[in-house]
């Protein structure tokens, strides 16, 4: 066998182990893309619980707050019974600024969904929130989120009835 014959067998059987090689490295990447995905799928999941587990803990905070506050709780009565026209100047206070936080976790709530956190979200729950507390927040002067407004007025859009 001559130099020349020797050389070709080399640079086909170097072709060969390459492209073995470059078929190895493929299969490699093709296993890492799936495992990437899954990685990001799981991580998806946890910041879904995540969010639904705060959304929860501010729920369950804002009631015992309202429940067992000596300064909400009979406020929150009062109105039940007697609507926000029987209210002092200082219960109307207080009421607004406990309605200003209930505010604030809605618009942390729809933030929540704008960024695909949405899993879980009881829109009927967010809609039976606009019914029964935007004429509320409106007439204790509530400062409103932009966002909160925004959303409302979808819903206005909507077929949703609104009181």
């Amino acid at each position: 066998m001559t130099f020349l014959e020797l050389t070709g067998v080399l640079g086909n059987l170097g072709e060969f182990v390459g492209s073995i090689v470059v078929l190895a490295t493929l299969i490699y990447l093709a296993v890492q893309v799936q495992q990437s995905k899954e990685l990001l799928e799981e991580n998806r999941r946890i910041g879904l619980s995540q969010a639904y587990a705060a959304r929860t803990e501010a729920r369950v905070v804002n009631q015992r707050f309202a429940a067992g506050n000596p300064f909400i709780a009979p406020i929150a009565a009062k109105t039940a019974i007697g609507g926000l026209a029987e209210l002092t100047e200082e219960e109307r206070f207080r009421y607004r600024s406990f309605h200003n936080t209930i505010t604030l976790q809605t618009d942390n709530l729809l933030y929540q969904v704008e960024l695909g956190f949405g899993d879980g979200i009881d829109f009927d729950e967010v809609v039976d929130r606009y019914n029964r507390l935007m004429p509320i927040w409106k007439e204790l002067g509530v400062v409103i989120p932009p966002r909160v407004q925004e959303h409302y007025q979808l819903f206005l859009k909507s077929d949703t009835q609104f009181s």
